[in-house]
């Protein structure tokens, strides 16, 4: 029964495109991304945070769930991690633009 339910996210893709089991490792990753932020945790934290749980369940997928080809188990975590950096690349070109503006505004007062 349990080998099935994981061979069954395994193979199954969202809209014939995004592989379930990918999907479902970046929402968890965000989830708990976006709770470690709401109580004002480091991003680096959050990473390490991540990457850990991540090592440790694809090492417990790899000897008691379901064997597969490393890349999965790499693209899992990966996918699990991939909203921080999209959290820094949002935030770095937040602080770009209001920084350019604020030059921008200087210019125009003089």
């Amino acid at each position: 029964m349990t080998e099935s339910f994981f061979a069954y996210i395994n193979h199954t893709y969202l809209f014939d495109l995004i592989p379930l089991d990918s999907f479902l490792h970046f929402l968890v990753g965000a989830i708990i991304s976006i709770i470690g932020l709401k109580y004002n945790y480091r991003l680096r934290f959050i990473f390490g945070f991540l990457l850990t749980i991540g090592i440790l369940k694809e090492l417990n997928d790899y000897h008691f769930a379901y064997k597969t080809h490393y890349f999965s188990y790499v693209s899992d975590i990966l996918a699990s991690l991939i909203y921080i950096p999209l959290i820094v690349i949002i935030r770095k070109t937040k602080n770009y633009l209001a920084l350019k503006e604020k030059h921008a505004l200087n210019k125009l007062k003089y």
